[in-house]
């Protein structure tokens, strides 16, 4: 996915009709996880210019986290032993043996009879019951598949660094005096840090940062330093393939942790 142009041609970056489509372009591209470095960091720069792409990033991956939880539509092939169980019930509809001549007429005037004193209603009820019958099986049914694709949402993604959802372990280089164990997921909206640490000063602002491979610098949050374990979870607008590294700043700036991140294979 290139671009091409000059100014003047409507090409990106000089305000002409090409460029919202090369920015819904990039967006996509982010969204399936298809950006070059080049385009990564062109998407940084439009980023950086128009915070308004952060939002529609967010937008369309929330939609798409969602629906990538649906999976594929499988239709089952029912069992022999529901078939059996679905032929029992329509049995006697299907298979009723007709009746000599003199026991239909027999029959049909008792029928008759039976809607005159408004017998009806029992036939009416037995309907019912069936109705409730097989919806009380769907239910059941639908109960067992919702447990059956919960225990399926329950188990984490697996793959290496970007993998939509994995838990990415990161280590950081930091003050002797800090312990610190974190992790990154990936998701289609951006990058989730997750941090546990202790030995931050007391009342003292920490920042967390995300560095692109540009040297774009992205907050992801901040925290205040106690004698309580740090246990949280942070978000930042960026793709994890076009994060190369986080660090942990203090109030002056410096900073007191540095972890350096691999490579996202495309």
């Amino acid at each position: 996915m290139t671009s091409s142009g000059g100014p003047g041609d409507g090409g990106p970056g000089d305000g002409g009709p090409d460029e919202g489509g090369r920015r819904e372009e990039l967006i996509a591209a982010a969204l399936a996880g298809e950006l070059s470095a080049e385009e990564a960091a062109e998407l940084d720069r439009l980023r950086a210019e128009d915070p308004s792409v952060d939002e529609e990033l967010a937008s369309f991956g929330a939609v798409l986290s969602g629906l990538g939880g649906v999976g594929r539509w499988e239709e089952p092939e029912p069992s022999a032993d529901l078939r059996a169980r679905v032929a029992a019930l329509a049995g006697p509809a299907l298979t009723a043996v007709p009746r000599a001549r003199g026991e239909e007429a027999r029959g049909a005037s008792d029928r008759r009879a039976s809607v005159r004193r408004g017998s009806a209603r029992p036939a009416r009820g037995r309907r019912t019951a069936l109705a409730v019958t097989a919806a009380a099986a769907c239910v059941a049914l639908g109960a067992v598949g919702g447990l059956a694709l919960q225990a399926l949402g329950d188990r984490p993604p697996e793959g290496g660094p970007g993998t939509l959802g994995a838990v990415e372990p990161i280590a950081f280089a930091e003050d002797p005096a800090l312990d610190i164990d974190a992790e990154l997921v990936a998701h289609t909206w951006g990058t989730e840090t997750i941090l546990r640490g202790s030995g931050f000063a007391v009342g003292e602002s920490y920042e967390v940062v995300l560095v692109t491979a540009t040297g774009v610098r992205l907050p992801s949050g901040s925290f205040l330093g106690s004698t309580a374990e740090l246990d949280c979870a942070m978000n930042a607008a960026v793709l994890r393939a076009s994060v190369a590294s986080i660090e942990i700043t203090d109030e002056s700036g410096g900073a007191v942790a540095v972890a350096e991140l691999p490579v996202v294979e495309s």
